[in-house]
């Protein structure tokens, strides 16, 4: 009977060890070029707009633009200066995005994660109006500033196409926890947003097509 159980034990071992090696293993995505070919230059819009929604209010932007360097087979994917122009608030009020040097990273497992150096956030402020937004000097009604935090999930990507044409479609459905500042019969309290929208990465070697993948 002791034999009998001491070779279950080490079966059961084993299968554990097994079951965990084939879990790590389908969980290693990485962001790939296609046809093996670095550094690939990796650049996206947004294909159905996004929407940065913060209590009672919710952002969109004419000009919402991610780039990035795929140096190697890597994750995650880091997005260098993203563009956030020409943005409003519903109501008929103006909204301006600031990085603040805050850095975004996007996982091939469909996470989005914030970097920022000490005490900094993502920054939006409101502002009455659309043109006062693009005035330098005015003072906004509020700000929401969303600082470092995650991997949060709620990305889905989807690798679309073949060959030098592959791309990576994601569907954002985010949910950051954000802090208010200024007015906040405007801006509201402090909560946890959401960022929805659809951009699609693809990629370029020496200025000529390169595909884009998850694999």
């Amino acid at each position: 009977m002791a034999h009998r159980m001491k070779s279950f034990g080490l079966a059961l071992i084993v299968v554990l060890v097994v079951a965990a090696t084939t879990a790590s293993a389908a969980e290693a995505l990485n962001w790939t070029a296609t046809n093996g070919k670095y550094a690939t230059n990796v650049t996206g819009g947004q294909t159905v707009v996004f929407e940065f929604k913060a209590g009672p209010i919710t952002v969109t932007c004419k000009v919402l633009e991610f780039s990035a360097k795929l140096a190697a087979k890597e994750d995650p994917l880091k997005v260098l200066n993203p563009k956030f122009e020409k943005c409003k608030a519903e109501g008929g009020l103006g909204a301006k995005f600031t990085t603040n040097e805050c850095e975004l990273f996007f996982t091939a497992a469909g996470e989005l994660k914030i970097e920022c150096f000490f005490l900094s956030s993502l920054e939006i402020d409101i502002f009455k109006s659309e043109k006062e937004a693009e005035e330098p000097g005015k003072t906004p009604v509020c700000g929401i500033l969303t600082g470092p935090q995650g991997p949060l999930k709620g990305i889905t990507w989807t690798n679309e196409g073949v060959g030098n044409a592959t791309q990576v479609k994601g569907a954002f459905a985010v949910k950051p926890t954000y802090v208010t500042a200024g007015d906040q019969t405007v801006c509201g309290k402090n909560g946890t947003g959401e960022i929805l929208g659809t951009t699609t990465l693809t990629g370029k070697f020496s200025g000529v097509a390169e595909g884009v993948d998850i694999g």
